[in-house]
């Protein structure tokens, strides 16, 4: 049977376009004259497919956001942060793009079409040609992009030792790069598989696309053989043999976490965070499988048992089997966006938000809202006031944050927006502090101006200020929101400052813990508390930025303490640190990677009844392999709080270190140091270099000594500092040595070293100091060099070595 008029190919004719409809991204109308143009038939002939297929569109023209399902998806995962690794939102984009190909070249242009039009310009050569190298190429990128990312949950989920090596962005996208390149390859002998000829039809001759009747047994049968093993019998074992695995996994991780001697809290915690991560997996890799299984089955049974039938014989059972698993199987390029909508939280609020805000701007007239120049500030105190208003006062705008939606978030808590909105895009820093109610004093606006006047606009773009009210007083926590929404509306409304608070059931068991140290039950629930509200913070601040730096409430800022902390995180780039310092006072200061908050969360959760915070950040620090404190000096921070937080007693604490207004920062680009002066225990050559607060200490030197720094790339210096010698050991200093600046690195037997010396001057007094170095040299600098003349009995301290590099105009 191959009349037209059978219900399987009404079916296909409506259920095609809605599947294009669904998954394409495009300006519709727009799209619709393009196809219109292409068949180059009578307007007449197309007028019932460009009525169905474009009418509706064209209706929705202003909302066609909410039919294209990948194009939405990908920007999400571009533009948003849905709180997944950079590895998998990588594969999910990859997948969007991928399916957004499927849809055109075969839903639209090979499928979709045949039925409303007689194909005149696709039948022509070299599209007849190379048209199933698209078709194929993009269905084996899609099939494998979900086969990949199947795998890499699989190692992520499975596998810890491996995680770190290859969950990685860099990985990703080199494996999304092969499967793309590797898929059109595999299709390339399809070139040869359809030729173009004239047809009669209806005493017309037309170009048609058919099948190459010259092909060799061989070839057709290692074509379509090759390509059942290949997008389908393949990718279905290893999908459901990896999901199989994982899922055991998950049961025996779950029996583990059962375990009665665990903590209630951490045992839900563990099985939640393996459970989310599954749910990812299973929404991609087993809903691909699901909707591709009957295609999958009827196309192995056509394979054998019915191999050369006439497969437009709707009249035969398995021909009508195979069309709707090959719907079915289609369908997967355009679910994906309603998939994630269903399951992953984070992703369907960007959804709803994207939609909405689209929605917005639609409806609202050009001229009626715009921020291209500032408002009034009267203007935005009002909108501040009224937007910090509904979040508080209405539970509709009250948005709850649960933080598991990937391996990355390791407490599953949910947190009240105060005030402010959320991220967008990844910034360069966070700031993060927590506050609660003091019985005297209220330090936290302050602070917050501090951190606002002590930075430029241009640094407050790439940071974020986090403010986790952590007081279980209601009333206290709204009147705050409201005087941080008066006083600084401007930041609010352009997202430098948020507002959280996480609520008390959210708390683990706070009365009557264990009293270590002696310390009095109000001491013990204060500090107990403080580890959990940081614990709150760090989970809370995980995927905002790159790098995450904590303060307290009550503290003063250095001027562009941004710059500074860039600079220092720039020369240490090269280098491991768990833990960098920017004060000496207690846990003021501590800047962090934010790849390593969920771990410093969880640690504080699970032990959040031993000791004090200060004291467990030491431990994490020791635990990962830092054995040293790294801190930068000047201090950057100053404890101001004249009345404690515990029971308001009085605070002197300061850090002498500290500097409102420190003279130039240097650069100190990063660089490997040589020296054959024997050190002196711990007093490594580095410490001269890294801008902390120790230095290197060597052995008496000796005529020739040197002491070099190897830039890893060659920069323009514009003034070089080096002091040498330290208040107690005045004698302890260079008292004959000159500086030179080299190019040509030469890579010698065990250091590198520059083949061109030019000499910059000689120390004086023990102290070293140019400036307008560039006015010297036209070239770039690889190398600096100490190189002493003299000898000298006494031992040589090099405290500060600092260079600057010349500002681009």
């Amino acid at each position: 049977m191959t009349d037209q008029g059978h219900w399987m190919v009404m079916l296909q004719r409506v259920f095609y376009p809605v599947l294009a409809i669904v998954g394409i991204p495009c300006k519709y109308d727009d799209f619709c004259f393009c196809l219109l143009w292409l068949s180059q038939t009578d307007f007449l002939d197309f007028l019932r497919f460009y009525v169905q297929f474009c009418l509706l569109c064209h209706f929705l023209n202003d909302f066609s956001f909410l039919f294209s399902a990948n194009v939405v998806t990908f920007l999400i995962f571009l533009k948003r942060n849905c709180m997944l690794s950079k590895s998998s939102t990588y594969y999910l984009m990859a997948i969007s793009v991928a399916d957004t190909l499927v849809l055109i070249f075969i839903v639209v242009l090979e499928i979709t079409l045949k039925y409303h039009t007689v194909e005149p310009y696709w039948s022509w050569d070299p599209w007849c040609s190379l048209r199933d190298i698209f078709n194929y190429g993009a269905h084996n990128a899609s099939t494998w992009l979900v086969v990949s990312f199947t795998v890499e949950r699989f190692v992520a989920i499975n596998t810890l030792s491996l995680k770190t090596k290859l969950c990685t962005p860099r990985c990703a996208i080199i494996v999304i790069i092969t499967v793309y390149s590797c898929s059109h390859l595999f299709a390339i002998p399809y070139y040869w598989s359809n030729k173009s000829s004239f047809n009669a039809s209806d005493h017309e001759m037309l170009w048609a696309c058919v099948y190459n009747q010259e092909a060799t047994d061989f070839y057709v049968h290692t074509l379509v053989w090759s390509q059942t093993v290949l997008v389908y019998i393949l990718p279905f074992i290893i999908i459901f043999s990896l999901n199989g695995l994982t899922l055991r996994q998950i049961v025996h991780s779950n029996k583990v976490h059962n375990d009665p001697n665990l903590p209630h809290k951490c045992a839900i915690y563990f099985r939640s965070k393996k459970r989310k991560s599954m749910v990812l997996l299973i929404t991609v890799s087993m809903s691909f499988a699901l909707l591709s299984v009957t295609r999958f089955i009827t196309q192995i049974i056509l394979r054998t048992a019915f191999y050369g039938v006439n497969r437009n014989d709707y009249s035969i059972p398995i021909n009508v089997a195979a069309d709707i698993g090959t719907m079915l199987g289609l369908s997967n390029a355009a679910v994906n966006m309603y998939l994630y909508a269903c399951t992953q939280s984070k992703f369907r609020r960007e959804l709803v938000s994207c939609i909405k805000l689209t929605i917005s701007s639609s409806l609202m007239p050009s001229g009626d809202f715009t921020l291209i120049s500032r408002p009034p500030k009267e203007e935005e105190k009002r909108w501040a006031r009224e937007i910090v208003s509904r979040q508080l006062n209405s539970e509709k705008n009250l948005q709850s944050f649960t933080e598991l939606q990937n391996d990355s978030s390791p407490l599953n808590i949910s947190y009240h927006f105060l005030a402010g909105f959320p991220v967008q895009k990844q910034k360069y820093l966070t700031v993060g502090l927590s506050s609660v109610k003091r019985k005297k004093g209220n330090y936290l606006l302050e602070t917050l101006n501090s951190i606002f006047t002590q930075s430029s606009d241009e640094e407050l773009k790439e940071m974020v200020v986090v403010v986790l009210l952590a007081d279980f007083d209601k009333d206290w926590n709204i009147q705050v929101v409201k005087d941080i929404s008066l006083r600084f509306p401007h930041h609010v409304l352009k997202g430098h400052l948020m507002v959280i608070h996480a609520p008390q059931e959210q708390y683990p068991h706070l009365e009557g813990l264990k009293r270590n140290f002696n310390d009095a039950p109000d001491r013990v629930y204060f500090r107990s508390k403080q580890n959990v509200d940081y614990a709150f913070l760090f989970n809370f601040c995980a995927n905002l930025s790159h790098y995450y730096v904590m303060i307290e409430d009550d503290v003063l800022c250095s001027k562009n303490f941004f710059t500074s902390i860039k600079k220092f995180l720039t020369s240490r780039k090269d280098s491991f640190w768990v833990t960098l310092e920017f004060s000496k006072l207690g846990y003021i200061g501590k800047l962090y990677h934010s790849s390593d908050l969920p771990r410093l969360a969880q640690f504080l959760f699970l032990f959040y009844q031993e000791m004090p915070c200060d004291w467990l950040l030491g431990h994490f620090r020791a635990l990962l392999a830092q054995k040293e404190v790294i801190r930068f000096r000047p201090s950057l921070f100053q404890h101001v709080g004249l009345y404690s937080s515990f029971q308001g007693t009085k605070n002197h604490l300061k850090d002498n270190d500290f500097e409102e207004n420190p003279s130039d920062i240097p650069d100190n680009p990063p660089a490997d140091i040589f020296t054959n002066i024997t050190q002196f225990e711990k007093y490594t050559a580095n410490k001269a270099y890294d801008n902390g607060e120790d230095y290197f200490w060597g052995k008496s030197p000796s005529p020739g000594s040197y002491f070099t720094i190897v830039l890893h790339k060659p920069a323009m210096l514009s003034r070089v500092l080096i002091l040498s010698g330290s208040q107690d050991r005045m004698k302890d200093k260079l008292q004959s040595a000159e500086v030179e600046q080299g190019t040509k690195p030469v890579m010698l037997e065990n250091r590198v070293e520059c083949s061109h010396y030019i000499k910059l001057g000689d120390f004086v007094d023990g102290h070293f100091e140019k400036n307008n170095i560039e006015g010297s040299t036209n070239s770039p600098v690889s190398c600096l060099r100490i190189v002493v003349t003299k000898k000298q009995e006494d031992w040589v301290i090099i405290r500060r070595i600092n260079l600057w590099i010349k500002k681009k105009t």
